[in-house]
């Protein structure tokens, strides 16, 4: 491939070469656009509304298949040239969120913004645009790209990032593009239920439990872990 021959060193020796549409035309094996207007992406809701704003009241997170987040018909999102291009990213060197610069990323973002955004949550979110990317290489289980245990977000008015019904005022999208397992990235979260700095926030104590050894107190505690 044309693409994979391209290096880091290359790609980044000018801005010039960076803001060169056809260096990442180049990098993608031309099967990904680079453009100032992007064609427009259908909605295609399928979410099950009811059932998701369920989850996310009671567990704090929710699972969402394909078809639900992306739609019906994902053929217009390019995922396999997507996929492609992000191991042409990591061949090249290159960081993972140079991904942003093809058409095909903000396509699938905008697919799913307005699948929850308008859909489940009836306009009460916008999109703020804190997009991140990793590389997480299914075939190899032995080599982890993942965060330690974290909050996203955590305010110091905890219970003030809540609206009066108990949906939080602030979502987090993970979508993986590859088979993610538990092994190498899949992303676990530890469900509202046996969190009581979910809504509450966290103890300052530096001294004391963390919020984790609070959350997973015994063994029970981890067949929650969603």
């Amino acid at each position: 491939r044309s693409g994979a021959m391209s290096s880091s060193a290359g790609i980044l020796s000018s801005v010039a070469r960076v803001l060169d549409r056809a260096t990442w035309i180049d990098l993608a094996c031309d099967t990904l656009d680079v453009s100032d207007a992007p064609r427009a992406v259908e909605p295609h809701a399928v979410v099950d509304v009811k059932q998701r704003r369920g989850d996310l009241l009671r567990d704090g997170c929710a699972l969402m298949s394909r078809k639900e987040l992306l739609g019906d018909d994902d053929g217009d999102l390019e995922l396999d040239a997507l996929l492609q291009t992000m191991y042409a990213i990591r061949d090249a060197g290159l960081d993972p969120t140079w991904v942003y610069m093809y058409d095909a990323t903000w396509r699938v973002v905008e697919r799913f913004r307005a699948s929850l955004e308008d859909e489940c949550f009836g306009g009460a979110m916008t999109l703020n645009f804190d997009v991140l990317a990793w590389f997480v290489d299914p075939a190899n289980d032995d080599k982890t790209t993942a965060f330690t245990p974290h909050r996203d977000r955590q305010p110091d008015n905890a219970p003030g990032s809540f609206h009066a019904d108990g949906m939080a005022k602030y979502c987090t999208i993970w979508l993986p593009l590859t088979n993610a397992t538990p092994r190498n990235s899949c992303l676990f979260c530890v469900p509202k239920g046996i969190d009581p700095g979910y809504t509450a926030g966290d103890s300052d104590d530096l001294d004391g439990p963390s919020p984790l050894e609070i959350a997973l107190k015994d063994k029970a505690a981890y067949q929650s872990l969603r």
